[in-house]
C-alpha cells in the first residue's frame, strides 16, 4: 500500500519511472526555491505547518472561496513525502 507503483520488472518501464522521478525531483527542488527552504523537512515545518493551522481556525475563508468556483485564496502547500528509488540489478537496465 505504500508503493507508488508495483514493483517494476521491465527495462523500458524501469527508464520511464526513472525519468519521472528525475522531473519529480526537479519539480520539488523548484517549489523549495521559491518559498526559500532547504530541505522538505524545513518546508513541512515552516510552510506547511503554519498553512495548516490557519486554514485549521479560519476554516471559513477558504470553503467560501472554494463556493466562487475560483481557487482557495489560502489553500494548504502541498504535503512532500520523501520517495525512495530502489534499483536491484542496475545492470540490466
Amino acid at each position: 500500500p505504500h508503493l507508488l507503483t508495483p514493483v517494476i520488472t521491465d527495462a523500458k518501464k524501469a527508464i520511464l519511472a526513472l525519468k519521472w522521478a528525475g522531473k519529480e525531483m526537479d519539480r520539488r527542488y523548484d517549489i523549495l526555491e521559491q518559498k526559500k527552504v532547504r530541505d522538505i523537512e524545513s518546508y513541512h515545518k515552516n510552510i506547511l505547518e503554519p498553512a495548516l493551522e490557519r486554514m485549521s481556525k479560519n476554516p471559513k475563508k477558504t470553503s467560501e472561496s472554494d463556493e466562487e468556483g475560483g481557487a482557495p485564496e489560502d489553500s494548504a502547500p502541498e504535503t512532500m513525502p520523501y520517495i525512495v528509488v530502489i534499483i536491484d540489478e542496475l545492470a540490466d537496465i
